[in-house]
């Protein structure tokens, strides 16, 4: 038996609605990832700790009004360093970690989940989005992508590599030759994928939040 013609259009429709629900179900995940991935690198996390534990505002002390994880150390001293440099780690590992496990890192929006924690650091709420440079929720990005791309691991050696054996001029020249190399490669191997756009776009904004310490460097 041929079903009617308005019985085979309520079915298409349906099956229409079923699959657009679903699409808008499966984008709706990829902002819940960029959100909290956004706000997790918001948390300073290296200005907040020695605040709350010693009473020190790094920001206010330090020359260059960085509320990362080396002022922290020099303000705060080794441990409580230690402490924010793992958590600054973690907020740019765990967001991207879990994203990885629950979304398809081939769509378009994965760019901006992997993106999301360093944007956060950089340009935080807490601080009227000004935030730190992001080099270490960076590093926690790349090390969650280690099952994609080896990034983290080619992020970790460029940077032993012009911190010891090819001194650079000064911290922030090897930041910056460090992540303009980083973005070479990634655009070489991985130019067309969300993950590599994602690893791109964070390695350009921890560029661009060193341009300050470049000029007084200079």
């Amino acid at each position: 038996l041929r079903p009617a013609d308005g019985a085979c259009e309520t079915v298409t429709l349906i099956e229409q609605r079923t699959k657009e629900g679903w699409e808008v179900k499966m984008k709706s995940e990829y902002v819940f990832f960029i959100a909290v991935g956004y706000f997790c690198g918001g948390i300073l996390f290296s200005w907040l700790v020695p605040k709350l534990l010693k009473g020190i505002d790094v920001v206010s002390v330090s020359d260059d009004h960085n509320p990362g994880t080396a002022n922290a150390m020099k303000y705060g001293g080794v441990a409580i360093g230690l402490l924010c440099l793992a958590l600054d780690l973690a907020k740019g590992y765990f967001p991207v970690h879990f994203a990885l496990r629950r979304l398809d890192s081939g769509d378009a929006l994965f760019a901006l989940v992997v993106a999301a924690p360093v944007l956060g650091h950089a340009f935080s709420p807490m601080a009227k989005f000004r935030g730190g440079k992001a080099i270490a929720a960076l590093f926690g990005v790349c090390i969650a992508l280690l099952p994609v791309i080896s990034s983290g691991c080619f992020l970790a050696a460029l940077f032993i590599f012009f911190s010891t054996v090819c001194v650079v001029k000064t911290n922030a020249y090897c930041v910056a030759v460090t992540m303009a190399i980083l973005i070479f490669d990634t655009v070489v191997f991985h130019p067309v994928s969300p993950v590599g756009i994602g690893v791109i776009l964070s390695a350009a904004v921890v560029m661009l939040k060193h341009i300050p310490s470049m000029r007084r460097e200079s």
